[in-house]
């Protein structure tokens, strides 16, 4: 049996942002292949390279339409690493930091938005990987013999969270926030939508499409 090409876009997306592009999906603003890969993975660079390099060699077999990498530049490291497994592949890559950068639209806009490094941003996604990266962070100290003590004194910088509203369940992810039991203040709301992070994915398509048919 041949297996059937599919000819829309394939996005290949980190799960952070799954709400938010299942609710571009469920509306019909976004027309893509969704394929989501576990956060878990950000906490090995090597893992999620190996598993964005599986998935990048099976879509890129099965998949007619352009495959876009909703990763942002830092998500494999501080040296280019994901513009160059991008290229590698000739896929093409959102033009963001990370993936709270993709919500407010990329192409630095979370630079903008902080541009001292002294706020945490929050979605739905990020809470939820939140316990799992702060767990992982204490894990490494310890191995380390850096107490939660001088850990706790490396974040001294950070002010507060602003909370990202992007999907609408604003009070369900306050209570979560609480739950997490960090000692830092919310210090701003912003109901934002999904509309900044449909703008990138679509003109990165429109990108993808242009630069297919220059060759």
């Amino acid at each position: 049996m041949v297996q059937e090409v599919q000819s829309k876009p394939c996005l290949v997306a980190c799960n952070i942002i799954e709400q938010e592009l299942k609710q571009l999906i469920k509306t019909k603003e976004l027309d893509v292949d969704l394929v989501l890969v576990d956060s878990y993975y950000h906490i090995d660079y090597d893992l999620l390279e190996k598993n964005l390099r599986e998935i990048l060699k099976q879509k890129l077999q099965n998949t007619k339409g352009k495959t876009i990498l909703l990763y942002g530049d830092l998500c494999l490291g501080q040296n280019n690493e994901m513009n160059k497994l991008a290229k590698e592949f000739g896929v093409t890559k959102v033009k963001a930091e990370n993936c709270i950068d993709c919500v407010l639209g990329g192409k630095n806009s979370l630079f903008e938005a902080d541009p001292n490094k002294e706020l945490i941003f929050l979605t739905s996604g990020m809470i939820n990987n939140w316990k799992k990266y702060w767990k992982k962070i204490k894990e490494d100290a310890k191995k380390e013999g850096v107490s939660e003590e001088v850990l706790a004194k490396m974040y001294n910088s950070i002010k507060g969270f602003v909370y990202l509203d992007t999907v609408g369940n604003l009070e369900e992810n306050l209570q979560k926030i609480k739950e997490l039991k960090i000692d830092l203040p919310i210090l701003e709301i912003k109901k934002i939508g999904v509309n900044k992070l449909k703008t990138l994915i679509n003109e990165t398509i429109d990108q993808a499409q242009k630069q297919d048919k220059e060759h």
